[in-house]
């Protein structure tokens, strides 16, 4: 049973959620197969700046977002995840567009197919107060790209220009494009571009990028090497 707003123990402001990250509010799928409890969790969470869209049951989900082609910033799974149907919507989900974020409010794991585990679904147990299951929803939909490059470069010890080089091929961004953002030439970005790949022990940019994949993947060392010409 989620916590209401008056009876949370935890501070409102800058606790656990970062300003920049509370401003404005986010669209939430939820699927629930109780009525009830699912309006409960709409109320409370909308004290929390999470606007909720009601599924009654996962087919119910699974027509909305295949064919209204709604916009949802995460989809909040507050049913048995062990129906067949919820790995199927946990696919459709991995597949839209603008892959929004998946969080499984749950005590059902035993029973549970391994091959749940393949999606980036986040868990939480279905006690998690209403504060709590705002704060993951919210870093949830945000997306872990960001996060994912940051402990990338930490583990490999790039520097913060590095890291910027990094982040912007890693967006698509030619290295001549990123020359003119940062108002140098490009043979000091290659350069930069050459010690990240010194450092992360790849042949060249390309390949740091495909390294940077497979350690997203959790993949390092669970497979072939990556080469990339």
């Amino acid at each position: 049973m989620l916590t209401r707003p008056d009876t949370v123990s935890v501070a409102r402001d800058g606790d656990g959620i970062d300003q920049e990250e509370s401003d404005g509010r986010i669209q939430v799928l939820l699927v629930g197969d109780a009525k009830p409890r699912a309006v409960e969790v709409t109320e409370v969470l909308c004290e929390y700046g999470i606007d909720i869209r009601l599924a009654e049951d996962v087919s119910s989900a699974l027509r909305f977002l295949n064919d209204t082609g709604a916009v949802v910033d995460a989809v909040l799974l507050d049913s048995d995840p062990r129906d067949e149907k919820c790995e199927e919507l946990l696919a459709v989900v991995e597949g839209l567009p603008n892959q929004p974020a998946m969080v499984i409010l749950s005590t059902h794991a035993n029973g549970l197919r391994p091959e749940a585990t393949w999606y980036r679904a986040a868990w939480a147990p279905g006690t998690t107060s209403a504060f709590a299951l705002a704060a993951i929803l919210r870093m949830a939909a945000r997306g872990n790209a960001h996060c994912t490059l940051r402990r990338f470069a930490r583990h490999f010890r790039l520097t913060s220009k590095e890291f910027e080089c990094l982040d912007r091929v890693a967006n698509g961004i030619s290295p001549k494009q990123i020359a003119v953002e940062f108002g140098c030439s490009m043979q000091a970005v290659y350069a930069k571009l050459a010690r990240v790949s010194t450092k992360t022990g790849c042949a060249n940019y390309p390949e740091v990028v495909a390294r940077l994949f497979q350690f997203s993947c959790h993949g390092l060392g669970h497979g072939n090497a990556i080469h990339v010409e």
